[in-house]
């Protein structure tokens, strides 16, 4: 996802989400040699995509029959935060003490069913974007 050299741009944000992404990429460039960039200049460009979001932009898609691709490495874009659920990044987030703005939940009526499927049958956010990547 990402390799030694890289420059990674993100977008600077107050979301929890767009906090625990700026954390989890400070980590990889002080591990190795990777360059950050909260501008547009750079090789790769992360995203805060969780498996919510994209369970949420799928099933979306496939009711408006325009589904297009989901997956964690598309071309120059990555999705670090991919395979976790809101709840895991929010909880890191509270953990490592990070400083985000609260977002009040907002979603249509389609996100609202699914954060209910999710409740009777849990992990089914991570199932799909499993299911997309192939994963088990």
């Amino acid at each position: 996802m990402i390799e030694n050299g890289d420059v990674v741009c993100y977008k600077k944000g107050n979301g929890f989400r767009d906090v625990v992404l700026e954390d989890v990429l400070k980590m990889y460039s002080q591990r190795g040699n990777v360059k950050l960039s909260s501008g547009k200049v750079g090789n790769r460009v992360a995203l805060s995509n969780t498996a919510d979001f994209e369970t949420y932009s799928l099933i979306d898609e496939l009711f408006n029959k325009t589904v297009r691709e989901h997956r964690p490495v598309e071309g120059k874009i990555i999705k670090p935060l991919y395979l976790f659920l809101d709840k895991e990044v929010l909880l890191y987030a509270k953990l490592k003490g990070l400083k985000f703005k609260e977002e009040k939940k907002q979603g249509t009526e389609l996100n609202k069913f699914i954060d209910s499927l999710e409740e009777k049958h849990p992990e089914l956010k991570q199932a799909v974007v499993r299911g997309i990547i192939g994963l088990k």
